[in-house]
């Protein structure tokens, strides 16, 4: 067994949960691209730290600046006094090391959403857990000049999305240039909303249907419609991967899409839609040829989506039902 690096002993310290100074357990876990993740269990808890990477796990170069854990940190602290039941009990964070530290959600009794969704367990009743969750929390922090201040700067979330998804398509997408561009000035500078910025199944854990959000290191002040538009395009690539499944997928956003318009009291459910709408064909086709492209799809379903979104990218389409149809055609109810 490899020795615990010492900056997890510093960390538990620092944070103050070693108690007497015995540390029982600890092992690094799947931390996906961004970040460091370890299990600790020491005489007094069992946590889960993470440390943010200055260089992600993808193939292409993709850097970003450490100090967005500041971000997550403060996201978790404002959701909080608005929806504390979706997110870990303890967050707390090591200034020296720049960890934070979380209580560590069991898989026994936190099953990892991506995984149910890709076994085939597609359950509407969290999708619509999750928008509602969503909504709510946008909905509190809308046009809170605090959390703009703490949260205003978009220099991260160009680097962490703006850049490595949509940018990074113009070189073999320049006839879209256009419509990519148009979507990315608009991301740059829209400020309505705390969102989170990484809302896709990965990083929902459910607990008895009860969504649970993690990894907010993206999180900014910025427009609601891309945490909808995030999530919505990981249900539809998931439904495109398993076509024996489509009518339970679509269930499944079309539950998550009503809830989120439902709670979306910071402005006209229409308009949300349709921005929504306008944003998901450009994260359907970054996650075929961005930075961070999904690893289940097969060649076949990958042209298949970038054919779709190129297309649905010229037509604007005003409802997630109507790329829908563009990407596998009509579910019949």
């Amino acid at each position: 067994m490899n020795p615990t690096p010492a900056w997890i002993v510093e960390v538990l310290a620092n944070v103050g949960l070693l108690g007497d100074g015995t540390l029982v357990d600890a092992r690094r876990l799947d931390g996906g691209v961004s970040s460091d993740v370890w299990y600790a269990r020491t005489t007094s808890a069992e946590v889960c730290i993470k440390r943010a990477l200055a260089r992600l796990r993808v193939d292409q170069l993709w850097t970003a600046p450490v100090s967005r854990t500041a971000n997550e940190f403060y996201w978790y602290d404002v959701v909080r006094g608005i929806a504390p039941a979706s997110i870990p009990s303890l967050v707390r964070r090591d200034l020296s090391s720049g960890a934070l530290v979380m209580s560590y959600l069991t898989p026994a009794r936190h099953a990892n959403w991506k995984m149910q969704l890709l076994s085939g367990r597609i359950a509407p009743l969290v999708a619509a857990g999750l928008g509602a969750t969503l909504a709510r929390i946008h909905a509190a922090t809308a046009g809170d000049v605090s959390i703009s201040t703490q949260l205003g700067d978009l220099s991260l979330f160009a680097q962490l999305r703006i850049d490595p998804y949509l940018r990074s398509l113009l070189p073999a997408h320049a006839d879209l240039e256009l419509q990519l561009s148009k979507i990315i000035d608009h991301l740059a500078i829209t400020r309505i909303a705390m969102i989170h910025g990484d809302v896709s199944p990965k990083n929902v854990l459910v607990a008895d249907a009860n969504p649970v959000l993690l990894d907010a290191e993206v999180a900014c002040f910025g427009d609601p419609a891309f945490d909808a538009a995030f999530m919505t395009t990981h249900l539809l690539l998931k439904a495109v991967h398993d076509p024996q499944r489509r009518r339970e997928f679509t269930d499944c956003w079309s539950a998550f899409i009503a809830a989120f318009l439902a709670g979306s009291a910071w402005e006209d459910s229409d308009l949300l839609e349709r921005r929504i709408a306008w944003i998901v064909p450009a994260l359907l086709l970054a996650r075929i040829d961005g930075k961070s492209p999904v690893e289940y799809l097969k060649e076949g379903e990958r042209n298949q989506v970038r054919s779709s979104a190129r297309e649905m990218l010229r037509a604007m389409p005003e409802s997630v039902a109507q790329i829908a149809e563009a990407l596998y055609g009509t579910v019949v109810p």
